[in-house]
């Protein structure tokens, strides 16, 4: 059954194939340069026309998404707020948002809120001052 389908399939394919070889054969014997021109003629001008064709499909359909959208916002009427002068200052923060006091203190163990400057982070200098070991570096 398989074979039957598949000769069936096969047989107009071959003989389109061989159609074409023995016009191609048949267009070889013939063959001018004037039909070289021609022929690249043609494919150029076809490859234009084509072109032309899906650019105005293409233009075609984003002109109707674009249509269809201002079509969509055509009954829309956006909010507009009386203004008076000059605009407002926000409204004050609610308590959630008010600034909190610093949870530490100055001067506690815990840490400080602020640097003193590069100089704490100096790693070079003699860090046995004062400790009784001044020729522990050298």
């Amino acid at each position: 059954m398989k074979t039957i389908f598949a000769m069936v399939i096969a047989a107009p394919i071959l003989a389109l194939f061989i159609g074409v070889g023995s016009w191609a054969l048949r267009m070889a014997d013939s063959w001018t340069p004037t039909n070289t021109d021609v022929l690249i003629g043609g494919i150029v001008s076809a490859c234009t026309t084509g072109g032309i064709v899906m650019a105005l499909i293409l233009s075609a359909l984003i002109a109707l998404v674009f249509y269809s959208r201002f079509q969509q916002d055509r009954d829309y009427v956006p909010l507009r707020w009386h203004r008076e002068g000059y605009p407002t200052l926000p409204p004050p923060p609610t308590p959630w948002r008010e600034v909190q006091p610093p949870m530490l203190t100055m001067n506690q163990p815990n840490g400080e809120w602020h640097s003193r400057g590069p100089e704490i982070y100096d790693v070079w200098r003699d860090e046995s001052k004062g400790n009784g070991n001044e020729n522990q570096w050298q």
